[in-house]
């Protein structure tokens, strides 16, 4: 990627904010290592360890649900227990 392109997390860090992100980091490009200030919490509260008192933050929370997993499925009614019919909807 062009070492001229600037993340913007690393934006906000330049203008004094905590950055964190949850784990997922799927940019389909290289990241440089000054991103985030934080990138490697599962739980919530842990996010913002490390962030100074009254510093402004930004938090990144991925799901890890994928859009992906919606991808190869066929367009069929799904029947549980012969209740009721869930559609999917993509």
């Amino acid at each position: 990627m062009d070492s001229s392109i600037v993340y913007f997390p690393a934006l906000l860090r330049e203008n004094g904010y905590f950055t964190t992100l949850r784990f997922k980091k799927d940019y389909n490009a290289s990241c440089p290592k000054n991103v985030w200030d934080k990138d490697d919490f599962w739980d919530i509260n842990e996010s913002l360890e490390g962030r100074k008192e009254k510093q402004p933050f930004f938090i990144f929370y991925n799901t890890w649900i994928s859009h992906e997993t919606r991808l190869h499925h066929k367009k069929t009614a799904i029947i549980f227990s012969g209740q009721f019919r869930v559609y999917r909807q993509y």
